[in-house]
């Protein structure tokens, strides 16, 4: 069994570098794509909600947070009060947050690895910024479409909250000592932050260029239309969803289920961010029925808050959204670099 996994690990690989040589345009074109939309879309998205939800692990201060929900979370949800903030923080910021604030919480002792395994199942999900402005504004001219699909996958994890609290009880929040808030947590909080925004982005240029090869080795010989290759493409990288043209509203539950899942990239970033921490055996479980469970309430709340006059909208896409934040992406990459360079020099000279 081993032997074939190495093979098969060999096979990709190799197949792989000859179809960047073949492809050459594809993969150059692709990367540019991909490139644009980590500057345009994920570092605006995803940054300050990485450095700020390690700012409050490592301050304690989503314990604060927690404190109005007190009675929701204990009584409703079966949970540690404590816990219900990073639940929702999970929800709102975008993928990585979630597996990020339960990893330091398990370093740091707070919560052991059962409890952190539960609620990974749960603090997954996209941010609202990216459903309502890409899948929102730019592929229906709808906000509202945009709130429908991070409102159904929000729901979605909080009826799994409700199950999986009841079914595994999470221990208590081990009482650690509060680090008072320095200059020196602001600056390990950035470091992380951007040290993971490095990994997400090039993990999504890998998968935009893989995928653009792979799709124009099949079109040699399988005819799909682009609407499907669209959202198969999606299947392996969220932001893949950009290049779904005319996109219908019957779509709305598909395109839902699929930002519930986050695709296979989003996963391999979820994985290279716990580290081994903890095990997400029951979030791979999980995962599939939370993600069809979404669709259902989105295609539900689609027909409820979206006339069905309105249909026909989305098949001229008149409005295209400006994501103007090339520069100040820029910026903020080389600010980071900086940062890293600068510590790298102290630690030399320490040496």
């Amino acid at each position: 069994m081993e032997n074939i996994r190495k093979a098969a690990v060999y096979f990709t690989a190799i197949s792989l570098c000859v179809m960047l040589t073949v492809y050459a345009d594809t993969s150059l074109t692709a990367a540019k794509e991909a490139i644009e939309r980590c500057l345009n879309i994920l570092i605006p998205s995803l940054f300050i909600f990485m450095a700020v939800s390690g700012l409050l692990i490592r301050t304690g201060a989503y314990k604060i947070l927690s404190l109005p929900f007190y009675p929701i979370a204990r009584f409703v949800y079966k949970m540690p009060y404590e816990l219900f903030s990073v639940m929702l923080i999970s929800n709102l910021a975008g993928f990585p947050i979630g597996a990020s604030m339960l990893g330091e919480l398990t370093d740091n002792g707070s919560i052991d690895k059962r409890t952190a395994s539960v609620m990974q199942c749960f603090c997954y999900a996209g941010g609202p910024s990216f459903s309502i402005g890409v899948i929102g504004l730019f592929l229906y001219n709808d906000k509202r479409i945009g709130l429908i699909v991070w409102l159904s996958t929000f729901l979605s994890n909080l009826i799994a909250a409700l199950i999986l609290c009841r079914i595994f009880r999470l221990k208590p929040v081990r009482q650690t000592e509060r680090t008072a808030f320095s200059s020196e947590d602001l600056i390990k909080c950035t470091e992380n932050a951007g040290s993971s925004m490095l990994m997400i982005c090039g993990l999504v240029i890998i998968f935009c260029v893989c995928m653009a090869d792979v799709q124009r080795l099949f079109d040699s010989f399988l005819r799909i239309n682009s609407q499907k290759k669209s959202l198969i493409k999606t299947v392996f990288e969220l932001s893949s969803i950009t290049s779904l043209n005319n996109a219908s509203y019957e779509l709305i539950p598909i395109i839902t289920a699929l930002f519930s899942f986050g695709g296979v990239c989003v996963l391999i970033q979820m994985i290279s961010t716990v580290k081994g921490r903890y095990p997400l055996t029951l979030f791979f479980i999980t995962r599939l029925p939370i993600s069809l469970l979404s669709g259902f309430i989105a295609g539900r709340m689609t027909d409820h808050f979206i006339e069905k006059a309105e249909y026909c909208i989305s098949a001229r896409k008149d409005f295209i959204v400006n994501f103007n934040n090339f520069i100040p992406s820029v910026c903020l990459i080389l600010m980071i670099f900086l940062l890293l360079f600068k510590k790298g020099v102290a630690f030399f000279r320490d040496m």
